[in-house]
């Protein structure tokens, strides 16, 4: 009986240990890859939706800052017309 023959099986065995160890951690890779991905995915779709709502509230304020744009110019004319008047005023006052 030659040493080869004695080994051969015990090798055959160690062998087939590590291909089912390589399948398992592949296996499982694979799950673990896959359960990333999915939370990926959800942590994309809540970004989409903070994007959505926050561009939603910017869009809301969007008449509030045209109404404030509109009163800040009719302040400003305003007040351009009133310095006109105080000046016409201080031209016709007699001066004592």
């Amino acid at each position: 009986m030659n040493i080869i023959d004695f080994v051969a099986p015990f090798l055959f065995g160690i062998f087939l240990l590590m291909a089912m160890g390589i399948g398992i951690y592949v296996v499982k890779l694979s799950e673990t890859i896959d359960k990333q991905a999915a939370q990926m995915r959800s942590l994309f779709g809540l970004i989409d939706q903070t994007k959505a709502e926050t561009e939603a509230a910017i869009n809301s304020f969007s008449p509030t800052r045209d109404k404030v744009h509109s009163h800040n110019t009719r302040l400003d004319s305003i007040e351009f017309e009133l310095k006109g008047i105080r000046e016409k005023m201080n031209a016709v006052t007699p001066k004592k």
